[in-house]
């Protein structure tokens, strides 16, 4: 049976594992789900010593780098980060389905191609034409123009798809995957990849998407000779499986109309674009951090007051980022959102008019919440801090999209089909038609 198990799947492997220098073998099972991550449960403990002591010294915790196992399949396992109960649940952080590797240094590979939630739509076209053959497992579809870019003298990154019969319930029915590859030249740590160019198209595509995005697959390719059964039953691949912290993730299906941006709004830039955001990731990632880590449409358990905190920070830092000003020579907060609203489209300038209004409501609201200063007339609340908070993820968005060097046409064009963007030319229609 081929292993064909996903990130969004709950599946069990039977089997017998062990130490990398032990030999003893434990039978046990190891089930990952998306949202409890990966559990290792054995039979016995994995150091034969510790059963001697298990009624002397009651429970008691272990943690194991690497721990292997095979499956009843014959799929060779490898778990990394493995703590907890050795008479009970074991947890760990990454398992590999295809290797039996003895350490975490010896996670290097070539490739990395992974699914994402949204990317289909992010690419933005349907490439399936003609009639499939319902006996194949494959089906023949128009192919569009390959998209490959050059990130630096190490990476490379190209979009793939593929099209194939599945089978639900009885019924056959023709699915459509995108997935994203990213080359090295030399084989590479696989931390190097998910912290580098894979985290920075991941962040690119949720700045597309408007929210945070899962991981369907991860696939790791190597060009080792020398890897011992590299892949699930003999395939030339392996799997990674972790668990996925991503708040407001719903596993809906999108539409390419539905984002900010996609490959076809991108047009002829889109290579020049990715290259850009890849090469401005390392100093974004903090900006990103902020941005993404609380989300007003879907983390409504926090305080609007940390939503607005959190884009402050995210201000301070993209602010410093364009203005190439190091720690302790930041402007004054006033000085940072005036900067970058006059770096926005000037049809998004207007939804902050009066200025002054919206700078000084910000920065004495700050002093409120920070500073414990006794609420003005100027501090927001309610309505009027939801509206700002509006306002500065805005600004942000502005300033990730410049980012990627897009023409004044585009920019306008991108910022305009936000959420934040149209709430606040909604605010501004109520005001103007409250006044007349």
């Amino acid at each position: 049976m081929i292993f064909q198990h996903t990130l969004m799947d709950e599946f069990e492997l039977r089997g017998r594992w062990r130490l990398v220098d032990g030999d003893r073998k434990t039978p046990g099972v190891v089930r990952f789900s998306p949202e409890h991550g990966i559990r290792l449960d054995l039979d016995q403990p994995l150091e034969p010593a510790l059963e001697a002591v298990k009624h002397t010294f009651g429970p008691r915790l272990a943690a194991y780098e690497v721990v292997q196992g095979e499956s009843l399949d014959g799929n060779r396992i490898t778990l990394f980060g493995v703590e907890g109960r050795p008479f009970g649940t074991l947890r760990s952080r990454l398992m590999v389905v295809g290797e039996a590797l003895p350490s975490e240094r010896a996670l290097l590979y070539r490739d990395l191609v992974v699914e994402f939630e949204g990317l289909e739509a992010f690419v933005g076209w349907n490439p399936i034409s003609g009639q499939g053959d319902e006996s194949s497992e494959t089906v023949t579809y128009r192919q569009p123009e390959p998209f490959r870019v050059e990130l630096n003298e190490t990476y490379s990154i190209s979009i793939e798809h593929r099209c194939a019969w599945s089978a639900s319930f009885g019924q056959r029915s023709l699915e459509h995957r995108a997935c994203v590859r990213v080359h090295a030249t030399v084989e590479i740590p696989a931390a190097e990849f998910f912290n580098g160019p894979l985290a920075a198209f991941h962040r690119l595509l949720e700045l597309a998407v408007g929210r945070r995005v899962r991981s369907r697959r991860v696939r790791a390719e190597s060009s080792s000779s020398n890897k011992e059964a590299v892949g699930p039953r003999g395939k030339d691949y392996s799997l990674l499986f972790f668990r996925q912290t991503v708040p407001g993730a719903r596993g809906e299906s999108f539409e390419p109309s539905d984002l900010l941006f996609n490959m076809n709004t991108l047009g002829d830039h889109a290579p020049a674009a990715i290259q850009h955001w890849n090469a401005r990731y390392p100093d974004l990632w903090p900006v990103l951090a902020f941005y993404f880590m609380l989300d007003p449409q879907y983390d409504l358990d926090s305080g609007l007051e940390l939503h607005f905190i959190n884009a402050l920070s995210a201000i301070e830092h993209l602010h410093r980022v364009t203005s190439g000003r190091q720690r302790g020579k930041a402007d004054t907060l006033e000085m940072q959102l005036a900067t970058l609203i006059d770096g926005m489209p000037q049809r998004a300038q207007n939804l902050f008019e009066p200025r002054d209004e919206f700078i000084g409501g910000v920065v004495a609201t700050r002093s409120h919440l920070l500073h414990a200063q006794i609420a003005g007339k100027k501090t927001l609340t309610g309505k009027s801090l939801w509206k700002a908070l509006s306002g500065l993820r805005l600004i942000l968005q502005s300033g990730f999209l410049q980012q990627m060097e897009l023409d004044k046409l585009q920019m306008a064009d991108f910022l305009g089909r936000t959420r934040e963007f149209r709430r606040l030319q909604r605010y501004r229609e109520t005001e103007n038609s409250n006044a007349g």
